[in-house]
């Protein structure tokens, strides 16, 4: 038989996902499944099978698809619109795990149109976000479940209330970098940036803590990899500042180590903007240069199983800045 790419593919699944069901057994950790009580992820030895079986899946998926149905599936705007009226409408926190309810129910619960409500949630159950177990009753599954959780229920709101109406004003503000003519702004009509902006009212500031919580919670981006993969020992009496915007804990868990060197937090708005864009190592490099000359870029480490990388620069007292 003549090998080709979808069988390469194949082959991949097949290949790792025997091997997590192997593992599974053996060490008698529930399957992944779509049930609301389900486990949440796979165990940490399992990630590079996991990672595998996904990649393979998605472009399987996508090879499948087509070019044009691909198009269309993935920018679609009606698996945005979908989400957005369940945490609108606080859908998911109508019923609890293990209920049935009908359409009627959550129509009048909700005061959406009930024809109109079937709709949103049925194109949900295409994305296993509810499920309909008997015509004409919604029941949760696992993903619907976590949107009746609050710092998940808040990632959703920041998601319509802060970042599409930024995202749908990008081609106005894309050939610009100042705060003041970015996306986020032209929404806003601020000539702040969305930090600053959320920063200065309350309620949008611990939503959008909440959001970072919950972005965060996934697996891969425990503080432990910087705690265990950085060369924490070369630093002697020195100050590190943490500039993140959610609470990553890296303080807490050097508490008893005693380093010689101290711990601090900081919200630093000309930092958080420049870190807030994607770059390669390259990129940050050149960022680095462009800064000051002064800083000695040593490099960009990714610790296996991270979601995140270590960035290094270092600063060099002793070259002129001229």
């Amino acid at each position: 038989m003549e090998n080709s790419r979808i069988l390469e593919l194949a082959a991949v699944i097949n290949r790792s996902v025997k091997a997590v069901h192997e593992s599974l057994v053996k060490e008698t950790f529930p399957f992944p499944s779509f049930e609301a009580n389900a486990s949440g992820s796979l165990p940490e030895g399992l990630l590079e099978n996991q990672d595998a079986v996904l990649d393979a899946t998605a472009e399987l998926h996508d090879l499948f698809l087509g070019p044009l149905n691909l198009l269309f599936r993935h920018g679609g705007h009606n698996n945005m619109l979908c989400l957005q009226a369940i945490t609108r409408f606080d859908i998911a926190k109508k019923f609890t795990v293990g209920e049935q309810v009908s359409y009627a129910h959550l129509s009048k619960s909700t005061g959406l149109n009930e024809q109109l409500l079937r709709r949103l949630l049925r194109h949900a159950m295409m994305m296993r976000v509810f499920s309909e177990p008997t015509k004409g009753l919604v029941a949760h599954t696992a993903a619907s479940n976590l949107l009746a959780e609050p710092c998940m229920h808040d990632w959703m709101k920041t998601g319509r209330e802060e970042m599409w109406p930024a995202a749908t004003r990008w081609r106005s503000g894309r050939l610009h970098q100042e705060v003041n003519e970015i996306g986020y702004a032209l929404a806003n009509d601020t000539g702040n940036s969305i930090y600053q902006s959320i920063g200065s009212d309350p309620r949008r500031g611990a939503q959008f803590a909440n959001a970072m919580k919950a972005y965060t919670s996934r697996s891969g981006f425990e503080v432990s990899y910087i705690i265990n993969n950085y060369k924490w020992d070369g630093l002697v009496k020195c100050l590190c500042t943490d500039t993140s915007l959610s609470q990553t804990g890296v303080e807490a868990r050097h508490s008893g180590r005693d380093p010689g060197y101290m711990l601090t937090r900081a919200w630093n708005d000309g930092a958080v903007e420049r870190k807030g864009l994607q770059r390669d190592q390259d990129e940050w490099k050149l960022l680095f240069q462009e800064a000051d000359p002064r800083f000695d870029f040593i490099g960009v480490e990714e610790p296996r199983g991270s979601a995140l990388a270590i960035i290094e620069a270092r600063w060099n007292y002793f070259q002129s800045s001229s």
